[in-house]
């Protein structure tokens, strides 16, 4: 068994081997490579892909995203791990971690599988930095994806529950009508929204403008097909979507927000509003929602998830989902600065 790492300097020439290309299953994607070497907050010799390879087949691999606080505390995401079935339960994905705690003095996990995030743990390397238990709230759920393979038995049924809870939320619409807030929908930041970000109070971890550009700019999704290429996590998906959403109050710029829908499942990654404005944005987000004939929408942020739970009705139910941000890092000044649902690697995948 062979481990091998590679750089952001040398991923763009990996990727085009044919050492790569003869791998049955890829650890990385083309556009993630795109995105890693266009991050504005990537250093050139960042270790960026750890590999275990034998016989040439890739059994375990592990990516991670580069990152900082500011230029004096840089820091990678944990950002895509993955074992091959047949290698599964000898710990390679934790012999593979702490070769990452080795080369980098810092990292930070979240959107996490629960064995994911036992391992992160138990290494007594991580502590929380931030703990978000939010909300998704079910607008014309598709019971049949979400409980299917679980609930096999109640498979024929699910299609009627559905379309019940489907009925549910239009008859919740109907008597709830969404207030209306003037928004206009663009695919880029515009001179407004620039402006506006240049003088938005920092957060804790500050994306401002190249940040948001390289987000907007280089997706990990695509609606475009790859024909036989083998990857574990998704990047090709027939719905996918990410705007920009400029809000008014009273025909005034009142600031922006980012969201993505993949698969008519919507999610609210970036705000740059003031508190008292928040909520004209939570009825442009319900706007949306109806629009598109969401499956559902997730608000990870506790006191925002809570805002969409009193402001708006229309959705059928509700139900709790946590994502926690763990880190090796000390950043106690930065603890109660706002964390975005899109901080991490959330905003691409």
């Amino acid at each position: 068994m062979e481990l091998i790492k590679v750089r952001l300097n040398e991923l763009e020439t990996f990727c085009n081997s044919p050492f790569y290309r003869a791998f049955p299953i890829k650890p990385i994607s083309p556009l993630r490579v795109k995105s890693y070497i266009e991050n504005p907050r990537a250093n050139a010799n960042d270790i960026v892909l750890y590999m275990f390879v034998e016989n040439g087949e890739i059994i375990a691999f592990r990516t991670i995203l580069s990152d900082f606080i500011d230029k004096n505390k840089p820091f990678g995401w944990c950002s895509g791990n993955w074992v091959n079935p047949k290698f599964r339960g000898q710990k390679l994905s934790v012999k593979l971690l702490h070769e990452v705690l080795n080369d980098w003095d810092n990292l930070m996990f979240t959107n996490y599988a629960p064995a994911s995030e036992f391992c992160y743990l138990s290494t007594h390397k991580f502590n929380l930095l931030k703990k978000r238990t939010g909300l998704r709230f079910y607008l014309y759920p598709d019971f049949r994806e979400i409980f299917g393979e679980r609930l096999p038995r109640l498979k024929p049924l699910l299609p009627l529950l559905s379309v019940a809870v489907g009925g549910v939320s239009f008859l919740k619409s109907c008597v709830f009508p969404t207030k209306t807030t003037r928004f206009i929908e663009m695919d880029n930041l515009d001179e407004d929204c620039r402006n506006f970000l240049r003088n938005f109070p920092a957060t804790c971890f500050n994306r401002k403008e190249a940040e948001l550009d390289w987000i907007i700019k280089f997706p990990w999704l695509t609606s475009e097909k790859y024909c036989d290429f083998v990857y574990p996590f998704s990047f090709s998906e027939i719905d996918y979507s990410l705007k920009i959403v400029k809000i008014f109050d009273n025909n005034s710029f009142a600031g922006f927000f980012i969201y993505t829908i993949i698969n008519a499942k919507m999610k609210l990654i970036f705000h740059y509003l003031e508190n008292d404005k928040l909520n004209l944005m939570v009825n442009a987000v319900v706007a949306l929602a109806r629009k598109n004939k969401i499956v559902y929408l997730s608000i990870l942020d506790p006191s925002l998830a809570n805002r969409f739970r009193e402001k708006s009705r229309c959705f059928a139910f509700s139900k709790r989902i946590s994502f926690h941000i763990y880190s090796t890092l000390d950043i106690s000044n930065e603890q109660n600065l706002t964390v975005f649902d899109g901080d991490g690697d959330n905003c691409f995948t």
